[in-house]
């Protein structure tokens, strides 16, 4: 399986939450990245939501791109770095 990454600044990660929530595209989590001079350090930082048992997939996708924004607004900002969020999907 080959993975790849997007990291997305705070204001593209928020627009890519509408979008996906409008196509009701669960956010099953993501991850929080610092940029500095063309090099990339993981943060260690992360969320992610769960399916409830019985839960259909509009309240899933509705319910963890709330909890997808509310993490991306909250997440605060360094002075000395780029923050990027890595929003993980299921198709």
């Amino acid at each position: 399986m080959n993975v790849r990454d997007i990291g997305l600044f705070r204001e593209d990660a928020l627009l890519a939450i509408e979008y996906l929530r409008d196509a009701e595209i669960p956010i099953l989590g993501g991850e929080v990245w610092y940029g500095r001079d063309d090099k990339f350090e993981l943060t260690y930082e992360n969320w992610h939501t769960d399916p409830n048992p019985m839960e259909d997939q509009r309240t899933y996708s509705q319910r963890s791109c709330k909890a997808a924004e509310q993490y991306v607004r909250d997440f605060p900002e360094r002075a000395d770095a780029e923050t990027l969020f890595v929003l993980v999907i299921r198709r």
